[in-house]
């Protein structure tokens, strides 16, 4: 029985690549069930990708999972490190929380966040423009993640990563089409170009 006492920086990059194991060990069972058919496009393929759902990252999850296990506010205590290894790969049983996709539509999801699921029909494309708005999209990441705990904090980080994703890939669009000029890494301005 292994003890720990680390951050949760720490604790990413010393069993963060045990845990990618794991977790690529308990999904490669999961696959199978799928005959390899996308859940997004339907295809078959000849190989299918585990792609965390949205909103339940494996960071996210780990982070959830040793949230039991808080000193203070930048420690964790870890009694057994297996015991939460195990945890773990449990969580990622569960169906709520990899989509199993064909490459493509792998990529589109990770790059757009525009795919919805097939059987459960929810968005990870948002847009708030109102109170009821934010009322609809927070119970769907609730239905998405049913297990998952969630904190004001964590939810408000959540929202932040989908809307800062969705602008800038807004903005992308723009620059592809020409509307806007690209001059730096992460910066974009009005192409004097464009009337």
């Amino acid at each position: 029985m292994a003890q720990l006492s680390c951050t949760l920086d720490e604790f990413y990059s010393i069993i963060g690549p045990r845990i990618r194991n794991d977790v690529q060990s308990v999904t490669k069972k999961k696959k199978s069930e799928f005959g390899l058919v996308c859940q997004h496009c339907n295809n078959k393929v000849n190989e299918l990708e585990a792609a965390h759902k949205h909103g339940s990252s494996r960071k996210e999850i780990i982070k959830s999972v040793l949230n039991d296990y808080k000193s203070d506010e930048e420690k964790y205590l870890i009694p057994d490190v297996q015991e939460i290894l195990d945890k773990l790969k449990v969580y990622h049983k569960s169906n709520d929380i990899v989509f199993f996709l064909c490459k493509e539509c792998h990529r589109k999801y990770d790059n757009n966040n525009k795919i919805k699921h097939v059987k459960t029909k929810h968005s990870s494309k948002i847009t708030i423009s109102g109170t009821d708005d934010l009322k609809s999209l927070i119970l769907t990441l609730f239905k998405e993640n049913p297990k998952l705990l969630y904190t004001p904090s964590n939810m408000y980080e959540i929202i932040k990563q989908r809307d800062t994703k969705y602008y800038a890939d807004t903005l992308w669009g723009l620059w592809k089409k020409g509307f806007l000029k690209h001059p730096q890494r992460g910066y974009y301005q009005w192409n004097e170009g464009q009337n």
